[in-house]
């Protein structure tokens, strides 16, 4: 069997998902991209606040500082056949860096789970959605721990 690697970021940081994938057997990583904190900078606060948050994880993670395309194609070096995933945002701006960095350095990015299933059809109001999805959210949302 091949290492896992699970890729980290910011919108991720859910213990029910990091719980998930260590019971599969997933190594963690995390980093802090310097190209994506050029490109859209942050607060020290909110580095800070990422950063309290992994430490206070259940899990060990590593947590790197530097350009991630790199930071993975050297993952993939020092450890050959490693299967690196990694959830896609909802952020277009991120999601598009993560796409890029993905096919750059063979990393898998994943669907975000969903705690239902959206309704079949195509409802313009709200109260129609919510009505069509109201028994299996309330169910989802009893048992749901950690991030949407």
């Amino acid at each position: 069997m091949s290492a896992q690697l699970f890729w980290l970021h910011e919108e991720v940081l859910s213990e029910a998902l990091i719980q998930t994938q260590a019971a599969e057997g997933c190594r963690f990583l995390f980093v802090f991209d310097t190209v994506w904190l050029a490109q859209r900078p942050v607060s020290l606060k909110r580095i800070q606040f990422i950063y309290e948050t992994l430490i206070a994880l259940p899990v060990a993670i590593e947590i790197v500082y530097g350009d991630a395309a790199d930071v993975l194609k050297q993952k993939y070096l020092e450890h050959p056949g490693l299967v690196c995933q990694v959830i896609a945002p909802k952020d277009p701006e991120l999601a598009e860096r993560i796409e890029g960095i993905a096919s750059e350095a063979g990393v898998a990015v994943l669907a975000r789970p969903r705690w239902f299933v959206p309704p079949a059809n195509k409802v313009a109001r709200f109260f129609k959605f919510y009505n069509a999805v109201r028994g299996e959210a309330l169910d989802a949302a009893r048992v749901h721990r950690g991030d949407l």
